[in-house]
């Protein structure tokens, strides 16, 4: 009976090989992903796409290659790209924060008195949240507000 030779170089030398070329497909595969988080971060901070629906339609729009081939870029696809490169940039784009407005700051972008956004508030006719003595106000409420301004401006003139 003869024992088969042993072959662990020849086998060895495949497995290198093999091992090699993944990891080179492996790297490629993080580049293009690296490359496509810094096109949507650049995005995020132009302002073109505020969530991720936007950015899945967006790298649609400018027909932005896939890596697995698969035809057009979806939600789900961007959120696991963003998990595994980028999950700051995931986070910001998944629950972006809204800018409260405090009453100098509203004052201000009216073009009104301080004491005329407390007495708004005193009647109730302005919605604002209290923390403490501090009052904010929600951005929906600002931009009613502001409509509102207006539309009184327009009327008196």
């Amino acid at each position: 009976m003869s024992y088969p030779r042993y072959q662990g170089d020849a086998r060895s030398k495949l497995g290198a090989g093999l091992r090699k070329a993944q990891a080179r497909y492996t790297a490629q595969c993080r580049r293009f992903r690296r490359s496509i988080v810094a096109l949507i971060r650049s995005w995020v901070r132009g302002g073109i796409v505020a969530n991720l629906n936007q950015v899945a339609v967006e790298l649609n729009r400018r027909a932005v290659p896939q890596m697995e081939g698969n035809k057009g870029w979806q939600r789900k696809i961007v959120v696991e790209m963003l998990r595994k490169e980028a999950p700051n940039l995931l986070a910001k784009l998944d629950r972006p924060r809204r800018r409260y407005m405090t009453v100098p700051e509203l004052a201000r972008k009216l073009g009104v008195n301080n004491k005329q956004i407390y007495y708004a508030v005193a009647r109730g006719t302005l919605g604002c949240r209290r923390f403490g003595r501090k009052i904010v106000f929600h951005p929906d409420v600002v931009e009613r507000a502001g409509r509102t301004l207006r539309e009184h401006r327009a009327k008196s003139m």
